[in-house]
């Protein structure tokens, strides 16, 4: 292409970022602290009070991992270049912190993706050794054109070092995403299993469940110092016994001050099977319902197979790629996706 002739002539192409980074980064820097401190005054209410676990990670993970990704996206944007120039030899970036420059001899590979945040995409480009050198974003005049050009000078190399490059990113991100996608079967397996034992344990306690006293070994407020809990003894039929830790309402919690009994409902030959059979408080997790946990396994088992096949796809040079120009997805060859 024309561009391509232009580069082989010695000519120069400038590219100059369209408007200032710095009022989008600290936007991002103030949204991300803002993020955190939500997270700080999340835990400090569960804490102190007493709060499902679906409600605790909506409180304090959410908006941790949403302030550290704005963060991250500001540093990002206060770092970006303010131009860069392309010639024979290579690319020059300038900005603030500096002047960096990089020969074609040292480019591996270039690829478009989309950042994290906001959605806008950028150019990444690889060095020889498959580690990423150069990130621009498209706040460039004519970024396309930017792209056309930096790809045509790779592929105009034919020594076959883009597709090493691409062979190891493929190789890298397949072993991340079956370790990820292992660990979600893992972590829905275990919900499947904890959701089929509760749900087993209350049918047993509603159908042969009988009456008894439990042994009370201690008594006591949670590491919040307000929620309190109950720690048991059952002995069952042969002598089997088990422990429980129950969370308590605090006038029961109150009124056993000076018992060494409550009493419990108990499966005679699974005494790890029982319940208090007044006071004991009610979670309201999700998982406690039938529906919410065998749901949120089936998500977690969805979320682990689209991993698992993902990451089959990229050991063998196939990635599963979202357009970022017209946002279809598609697969392709690893490393062709804009």
């Amino acid at each position: 292409m024309n561009d391509e002739a232009d580069l082989s002539e010695d000519a120069e192409h400038l590219f100059l970022r369209s408007g200032s980074g710095s009022g989008k980064s600290a936007a991002y820097f103030v949204g991300g602290l803002l993020g955190i401190g939500a997270a700080v005054v999340g835990m400090s209410v569960a804490i102190l009070g007493d709060v499902d676990q679906i409600t605790l990670h909506m409180m304090t993970t959410l908006p941790t991992i949403m302030g550290v990704g704005a963060l991250a996206a500001g540093w990002s944007i206060a770092h970006m270049p303010d131009q860069v120039s392309l010639g024979p030899e290579g690319l020059i970036v300038e900005a603030k912190r500096g002047r960096q420059e990089l020969a074609w001899d040292d480019v591996g590979w270039a690829k478009v993706d989309a950042t994290a945040m906001g959605q806008q995409r950028q150019l990444i480009i690889y060095g020889t050794d498959g580690k990423k050198a150069l990130a621009i974003s498209s706040a460039f005049d004519d970024f396309d054109r930017l792209v056309d050009l930096v790809k045509d000078r790779v592929a105009a190399k034919q020594d076959g070092t883009a597709e090493q490059v691409q062979w190891k990113k493929a190789r890298k991100t397949a072993w991340m995403l079956l370790g990820f996608g292992t660990f979600m079967a893992c972590a829905a397996g275990g919900i499947t299993w904890d959701t089929h034992s509760r749900e087993r344990g209350k049918r047993l306690l509603a159908e042969v469940g009988r009456e008894g006293e439990a042994k009370i070994l201690r008594r006591f407020l949670a590491p919040n110092g307000v929620t309190p809990r109950l720690e048991y003894k059952v002995t069952g039929t042969n002598g089997r016994t088990s422990t429980r830790n129950a969370q308590l309402q605090r006038p029961v919690w109150d009124a056993l001050a000076d018992s060494e009994t409550v009493p419990v409902i108990y499966v005679a030959e699974e005494p790890d099977i029982s319940r208090l059979v007044v006071g004991e408080a009610e979670k309201g997790d999700i998982t406690d319902t039938p529906l919410g946990g065998y749901g949120l396994a089936a998500a977690g088992g969805a979320m682990s197979l689209f991993m698992l096949v993902a990451g089959l796809l990229a050991w063998y040079g196939w990635d599963i790629d979202l357009d970022s120009k017209t946002g279809k997805v598609s697969i392709k060859r690893f490393g062709e996706g804009t």
